[in-house]
């Protein structure tokens, strides 16, 4: 009997320990792959564009054409600083001819959303043939951002020289670099 129960403590002994061991599994540690960050649109850059825009001059007289653009950002925080120079050649009907109107402008801006840019801007601009040559230029503008590298602008103008001025919208599709 003595033996019996010897046996009998020895195997519950092993199959107890066997049990505990079970229980202290060491499983590897993996690194789990991290889900990117949405940080929305970089406006940061350069950027180039073509868009169209028309104008109404104070005579009632109307112009519409195409515009090139290219221009510079830079973000601090919400904030938006920027250059940007244009190119536009379109047709008016006060000289029923084509002209065109070279502009260079500062804008500020502020990021509502990271996809959304409402800005100020002012400049000036160059206009053949027009009544004068030089204008003075103030406006402001929405840009969407519609995908990572383009975005649209939608913009007001309004010019301005002495006997002369003018409201202009313009609509351009810009890429950014």
């Amino acid at each position: 009997m003595k033996k019996t129960v010897s046996i009998f403590t020895l195997a519950c002994g092993l199959l107890l320990t066997s049990a505990i061991q079970a229980a202290d599994v060491i499983y590897p540690e993996y690194d789990l792959p991290v889900a990117p960050v949405a940080g929305g649109f970089d406006w940061d850059g350069f950027y180039a564009g073509v868009g169209v825009s028309g104008s109404v001059w104070g005579g009632g007289a109307r112009s519409i054409g195409g515009a090139l653009s290219v221009g510079g950002n830079a973000t601090f925080d919400n904030f938006l600083v920027g250059i940007e120079g244009s190119a536009h050649y379109g047709y008016s009907n006060a000289t029923n001819d084509w002209g065109y109107v070279l502009g260079l402008e500062g804008r500020a801006g502020y990021l509502v959303a990271p996809e959304v840019l409402v800005y100020l801007s002012g400049g000036a601009a160059y206009l053949d043939p027009a009544p004068s040559d030089w204008y003075a230029t103030a406006g402001g503008g929405v840009e969407f951002a519609v995908t990572d590298q383009m975005s649209v602008d939608v913009q007001y103008r309004y010019l301005w020289a002495t006997g002369s001025s003018a409201n202009s919208i313009g609509v351009s599709a810009l890429w950014h670099f």
